[in-house]
């Protein structure tokens, strides 16, 4: 007998009955699907720009179907559904539907279109029963959605809360940019050489010092364990810091001094960190203004997670292979945080100071179940996803506790550095180019220049702008004559903003928070049932925000950039 039934509903629907050893199931109503249908539609709320959808439940599709004429056209629909062998015989396709297949097609659902700027109104809707009948079985997805709903709700929080100091730190690391090289030079540097990312997880104490006879494999640091590797007398020949806090200087601060290889930094990282560090500076960012001062070649490195990803992910941009882990334990390890070695000054390594309630046990390197957080297990699929997207590189896990890391070999420490067989020259210190430094200090001092003059123009600007926008409403709301000629003039004036606000640089992070509010101010948001006037006047209430809130932003920041520029000049 078929375990997959098609039948009709009393009115009319094609509605699914699965049959196993125990019960029928019926997914949806055998007697008014269409009750069902709508009821799920109604579940879905008034529909607007930023909606996406993760629904519980394929069935037959029809609730899909009649949620795809409902949505707003660029709303996307993630579908999840239990029974595999189902989804593939229906093979429901649409080009904005995915009906996920496998946690990676839930991943990259939500990496492609689920973002800072829409997380709030992405909607998880069951069909039907669905959720009760699957209850079990859907944990592991919609806590997977929960954690990154919560790491992006965390990642706001944080750009909200430090947008100002950041922007700050930019602007006083501006004149250590000035003699710092691009992370472009360190492409392919280590081809087919070894590497070492070296994490503070609690399992570090165990075989650390077995790094000190290494002579063959690079050796990655983040600024946590920095520590922990000069207190043995092992200089890493990379540290990386990406971290802006001031508890990312507060781990370093007694140890930066002593550490005289090449810095691996976020261009807002503490100006206190390059103050005190006398090495070699390497600077990458996410801002392509920046990246413009030192290469025309982009570089795509994916800065998500922790500095573990990171640094992983700088191995593989520099050739590395293989890669191995050690203090990745990614689980509360004999009950500990992170490593007696690389505790922090304001906080111990006990579980008291990291263990919650929404805690889980996931399976370690011997098959044995060890306690780990939500965001801790996040961030090890994030790391076998990085394994698994670079399968010609061999990924060695050496942390020797922990929970297991699928695609990477486990081995320990000792035998791994045993059984490599590698000369790595002296290729840490890269070629001066005393002549590029003054070239990058001239661009930096042109861009702040130009960026003070520009602040000026769009000031002058904005208040033109903001005096259309109100001219604009009124001919909408009044259909007046002349509103076709006041929307030319505001474009061209828009268009004259946008030009020159590429010209001012490093205000990213300082933007975000307006942007941000702009983004999901209900009376900006364009909903299904608007018409044609209430679009046009939610985006120019929309630009009305936009334009007041920008243009003090940047007044107020002047007299800051110019002492800026007087320390670099």
């Amino acid at each position: 007998m078929d375990k997959y039934i098609v039948e009709k509903s009393k009115d009319n629907y094609d509605i699914l009955k699965i049959v196993n050893d125990k019960r029928s199931i019926y997914i949806g109503s055998k007697y008014n699907e269409k009750r069902e249908i709508d009821k799920f539609i109604n579940l879905a709320g008034e529909m607007t720009e930023k909606d996406n959808y993760v629904v519980l439940g394929l069935g037959t599709g029809n609730h899909i179907k009649e949620l795809i004429k409902a949505k707003h056209n660029q709303a996307k629909i993630l579908v999840i559904e239990c029974e595999k062998e189902w989804s593939n015989k229906l093979n429901f396709k649409d080009k904005d539907v995915i009906v996920a297949k496998s946690i990676e097609d839930i991943q990259n659902f939500l990496y492609n279109y689920v973002n800072e700027f829409n997380i709030h109104y992405l909607k998880i809707i069951p069909y039907a029963n669905y959720n009760k009948i699957y209850e079990k079985d859907i944990v592991y997805e919609c806590k997977y959605i929960k954690d990154y709903f919560e790491k992006l709700t965390i990642n706001i929080n944080t750009k909200m809360k430090f947008h100002d100091v950041w922007f700050k730190c930019k602007f006083k690391n501006l004149k250590y940019l000035c003699e710092s090289k691009y992370i472009s030079e360190l492409k392919s540097k280590y081809k087919n050489k070894p590497a070492i990312i070296v994490s503070a997880g609690p399992s570090l104490s165990k075989n650390i010092e077995c790094l000190k006879d290494n002579k063959n494999a690079l050796i990655i640091s983040g600024g946590r364990t920095l520590k922990s590797l000069l207190g043995i007398n092992v200089m890493p020949n990379y540290v990386t810091i990406m971290d802006s806090s001031e508890n990312s200087y507060k781990l370093v601060q007694d140890y930066m001094h002593r550490y005289n290889n090449p810095l691996i930094y976020m261009d807002n990282i503490h100006n206190y960190i390059l103050n005190e560090h006398s090495g070699e500076k390497i600077i990458f960012t996410t801002d392509k203004n920046t990246q413009k001062l030192y290469t025309s070649e982009e570089v795509n490195i994916n800065i998500g997670g922790s500095v573990a990803h990171i640094m992983t992910e700088l191995a593989i941009f520099m050739g590395c292979n293989p890669i191995v882990f050690i203090g990745q334990d990614f689980a509360y390890t004999n009950d500990k945080g992170h490593a007696d070695i690389a505790n922090s000054p304001w906080e111990g390594v006990e579980l008291e100071n990291y263990k919650d309630n929404g805690d889980i046990y996931v399976k370690d390197l011997n098959g044995e179940l060890v306690r780990t957080s939500i965001s801790l297990n996040t961030f090890r699929k994030d790391m076998e996803y990085i394994i698994n997207n670079h399968k010609d590189i061999k990924f060695i896990n050496a942390t020797e506790g922990g929970a297991l890391i699928n695609g990477a070999e486990n081995k320990t420490l000792k035998e791994t550095l045993e059984n490599i067989n590698c000369n790595l020259e002296d290729l840490t210190i890269l070629q001066e180019k005393p002549d590029e430094n003054i070239i990058v200090k001239n661009k930096i001092i042109n861009c702040v220049k130009n960026t003070i003059v520009n602040i000026n123009k769009i000031n002058k600007l904005s208040i033109e702008i903001l005096d259309l926008l109100k001219k604009a409403e009124q001919s909408i709301k009044f259909d007046l004559k002349n509103k076709q000629d006041i929307f030319i003039k505001l474009e061209k004036l828009e268009k004259k903003y946008t030009n020159i606000e590429k010209e001012i640089y490093f205000f990213e992070d300082l933007l975000y928070p307006i942007i941000h509010e702009v983004s999901y101010d209900k009376r900006c948001i364009i909903n299904n049932n608007d018409n044609y006037t209430d679009w046009i006047i939610k985006q120019i209430k929309r630009k009305e925000l936009y334009y007041s809130k920008i243009n003090n932003i940047y007044k107020e920041k002047v007299s800051f950039i110019e002492k800026c520029l007087n320390e670099i000049e």
